[in-house]
């Protein structure tokens, strides 16, 4: 039997998320370091073990020892041996003990408690816009390995195509990607908010001094950026634990700095509605056979899914996560993976071809592990 809980997770102070360019990596620092607006899917797996293992009594300064082989046993059975492991990516299960499944963080909005909420979705990259594969451009040429491949036209779906003279419109950078959320309203309409109409940013300086030396330097010296939700938005995801497992609220930290939530912890019956609603704002997607990205998306081989599409509309993220390690000296700084991925940005738009969309779903569902994760999250219309 599982256990379903809807969790959400509400800013008490400003936050920082970081990535892969942070202040200070052990390899090369970067003095100017901007949060992400949503944590690694990975981070939320690692804030749930830990709070699994808080809520157990199962937190000491070392994870077990050896006059209580029965502990060791204890937190096996309840959080796994191991983190998140991309060279897991294709595994049928998490290995995280009760913790079964977790879906994207999402952005909700909520105006007060008799309001319903409302889940907010990135916004496809080209909104706006429309793609035409009848013919080519011939403005402009892309060569992919020394080979011209063909791009299609795409021009402002505002514009009227003149028959006579179609002239092709690309976007505009000065407005390209301004709305970056949207989300489906009872009233069939679509409403869609500015980065600024959700997050608060700030800068802050800081000095610090070597703890031993008491001296500056280089590495003392950084300008970071700070977020902050504005009222009424909160982050929220589903998770699946198995058993007779229980979560409750919590204050805890997530993220850079020390970041502090509020985590609320809601039991539901089960979490089905998630996606209903991502079948409901698939409706509102203006082009058929193609593809929306909803959560980081990754595939070994992007040539094998681009030969399934005609098109792709994308950006990369970067994805680095934190290795385990079973030192019992924890006073240095985490390990970050030598390996570096690249994932698909949430957003991306998939134009695949005329009866590939089975293949380019079955390519992306193979990373079962990293479904269960919460990444490699899609929707579709036909």
């Amino acid at each position: 039997m599982n256990r379903h809980y809807l969790i959400t997770l509400t800013p008490m102070d400003w936050f920082f998320f970081g990535g892969e360019r942070t202040l200070d990596d052990g390899k090369s620092a970067d003095y100017i370091s901007h949060s992400n607006k949503f944590p690694q899917q990975s981070a939320l797996l690692g804030m749930i073990r830990y709070q699994l293992l808080k809520q157990h009594n199962l937190l000491s300064q070392f994870p077990y020892t050896e006059n209580k082989p029965t502990e060791k046993e204890i937190m096996k059975a309840l959080i796994g041996e191991q983190s998140f492991r991309m060279t897991e990516r294709k595994a049928k299960s998490l290995g995280l003990g009760v913790i079964k499944q977790i879906s994207p963080l999402m952005l909700i909005e909520c105006k007060d408690d008799t309001s319903s909420r409302s889940i907010y979705f990135p916004l496809p990259l080209d909104n706006g816009y429309k793609v035409s594969f009848n013919e080519t451009s011939n403005e402009d040429k892309v060569f992919y390995n020394g080979i011209e491949c063909p791009i299609p036209n795409v021009y402002p779906a505002s514009e009227e195509q003149d028959s006579g003279n179609q002239k092709r419109k690309f976007f505009d950078h000065k407005t390209y990607n301004n709305y970056l959320f949207w989300c489906t309203q009872g009233n069939n309409q679509i409403k869609k908010l500015l980065s600024d109409e959700i997050w608060i940013s700030k800068m802050q300086i800081g000095i610090t001094k070597h703890v031993e030396e008491g001296e500056d330097n280089d590495k003392s010296f950084y300008k970071q950026e700070f977020l902050q939700l504005k009222k009424s938005f909160i982050y929220a995801f589903y998770i699946t634990l198995s058993g007779e497992s229980e979560l409750s609220s919590d204050i805890i930290q997530l993220g850079g700095q020390r970041s502090v939530f509020r985590m609320e912890v809601e039991s539901i019956e089960e979490n089905s509605d998630i996606q209903e609603k991502y079948q409901t704002a698939a409706q509102f997607l203006t082009q058929s056979d193609r593809l929306l990205i909803l959560s980081p998306t990754y595939v070994d081989n992007l040539k094998e899914l681009s030969a399934l599409c005609n098109f792709m509309w994308s950006d990369s993220i970067v994805f680095r996560n934190i290795q385990t390690t079973n030192a019992s000296n924890f006073y240095g700084k985490p390990i970050k993976s030598s390996s570096k991925y690249h994932f698909l940005k949430p957003g991306s738009v998939l134009y695949f071809k005329q009866g590939k969309r089975k293949e380019v779903e079955k390519l992306l569902m193979d990373y079962t592990y990293l479904r269960l994760s919460g990444y490699n999250i899609y929707i579709y219309k036909n």
